[in-house]
């Protein structure tokens, strides 16, 4: 990971910047709040428009005529994974290098896809390679939130970015740091506080005793900003969050305590999420429906309702929910994923296989988008090959599933690779003690085996 020494040479432009650099005053412009716009205007390369109309959008709030998270709003539309992006943002740097919005929009762009890079399995299963690929696309982004907060010292929206940048990457202080600094643009930022706040989770170094802490200082701007009232979610949301899955049925109650104290979209997901493990699907997708209206156009609570509507065999809605996620966000991981399943559903193979292999452009990798990579290579294509392929590659990232090593062992008899007695092996072991396995399905793969070696066409321990 970056050294927080890196980071705080990156940032040591903002945290010493005291001058206020000024703009026009001009009339909102409606076509601010939504991002398909925004990034029609970047394709088409529409710079002059775009740094109007995100310039007026920050005026505005600077003035104290428009709200903040409009302004977060417009430029989480380059959140964006599109690879079409990168070459744009670029010329847009080129042709404005004194553009703050064009800093701006770079850097949510970058940070973006150094999330996609990283993925989302636990540190000690990602790879190494996976955090260079993070670190680099930050790096990036670091200096572009750095040299839009010196074009424009009040841009909130850059202090949000690089404390998120400084906790993902272990700078606690530096968060710290960061946060105080931007404070003293905006004491009652929303943006600014939340992410703070969401910095001192236990999973990234806090603890609810700061948190606690935290909020004690921010009670005093409720008058003047009444939305961070809803930050006094987040102490019952950690509470909630500790419970593993398998014990979603204790987490509830808090959920149901933070969202009595604030309206956090991020948590009505989460408590959705709850719903979904007890199979409470109407209230998942209530919860999931709350979360979009609060935080209209995000890719990812789109893909969490998509993904609802998926299990429950409601696939038009699903497609409905994704498209418009990857719509928003072109590689959007998850979102390829669970279109993906619903292709496969549907008997789309073909489309099937376009979104799951984009799924994992960004070297994202998730062992789930593999195993549908294997289902329709094998049920749907008939091509054991790139089954095997795929099927492998979920095992080895984790994929521990008896009904994966059984599809393995088909895919290798299929293609009479004496791998499948080594195959066959593992998936009857799995099978030892579990009740979901098929007998008939142990069965088969023990005679295969049997057969196989007994004729003398491989041996017991065949594996190459």
């Amino acid at each position: 990971m970056l050294h927080e020494n890196y980071l705080k040479s990156m940032f040591l432009a903002v945290l010493l910047v005291f001058s206020i650099t000024s703009v026009a005053h001009a009339d909102y412009p409606a076509d601010a709040l939504d991002k398909k716009i925004i990034i029609q205007l970047l394709k088409d390369q529409k710079f002059d428009h775009l740094d109007k109309v995100l310039t007026r959008l920050q005026t505005r709030y600077e003035q104290g005529h428009t709200d903040e998270l409009e302004v977060a709003h417009a430029f989480r539309a380059f959140a964006n994974s599109d690879p079409e992006l990168d070459e744009r943002l670029k010329t847009w740097l080129m042709q404005k290098p004194d553009s703050f919005a064009a800093h701006l929009a770079v850097a949510e762009y970058n940070q973006g896809i150094g999330w996609h890079a990283r993925g989302t399995r636990w540190s000690k299963d990602t790879e190494q390679k996976q955090f260079a690929k993070m670190q680099a696309y930050f790096r990036v982004a670091a200096e572009n939130y750095t040299q839009a907060s010196q074009l424009n010292p009040k841009l909130t929206l850059a202090y949000r970015g690089m404390i998120r940048l400084s906790y993902a990457l272990g700078g606690q202080e530096l968060a710290k740091q960061v946060m105080q600094k931007g404070l003293q643009i905006d004491p009652a930022s929303y943006l600014i506080h939340y992410q703070y706040m969401w910095s001192l989770q236990p999973k990234w170094g806090g603890s609810i005793v700061e948190m606690k802490k935290h909020l004690e200082t921010v009670r005093q701007y409720y008058s003047t900003n009444p939305r961070l009232r809803n930050l006094e979610a987040f102490p019952d949301y950690v509470l909630a969050d500790e419970f593993p899955w398998h014990e979603c049925k204790k987490a509830t109650p808090h959920f149901n305590r933070a969202l009595g104290k604030g309206d956090l979209p991020y948590v009505y997901i989460e408590r959705g999420e709850s719903h979904r493990c007890v199979k409470s699907n109407k209230a998942a997708i209530s919860d999931y429906t709350k979360a979009i209206v609060l935080q209209p156009q995000s890719p990812g609570y789109l893909q969490s309702r998509g993904y609802m509507y998926y299990q429950m065999k409601e696939y038009q809605k699903a497609l409905k929910d994704l498209d418009e996620a990857i719509e928003l966000d072109r590689m959007h991981p998850k979102a390829l994923l669970t279109r993906g399943r619903v292709y496969y559903q549907l008997k789309k193979p073909d489309d099937a296989l376009k979104d799951l292999n984009d799924a994992l452009s960004y070297g994202s990798q998730n062992k789930k988008t593999h195993i549908y990579l294997g289902y329709v290579y094998y049920y749907q294509k008939k091509n054991y090959v790139m089954a095997v392929r795929h099927l492998r590659e979920a095992i080895v990232l984790g994929e521990n599933n008896p009904s994966t090593h059984y599809l393995l062992t088909a895919a290798l008899w299929h293609e009479r690779d004496c791998d499948f007695v080594e195959t066959a092996s593992d998936f009857v072991q799995l099978c030892a003690n579990n009740r979901k396995c098929k007998n008939e399905n142990v069965e088969w793969a023990g005679k295969s085996v049997d057969h196989a070696v007994a004729k003398g066409i491989c041996s017991q321990k065949s594996k190459n």
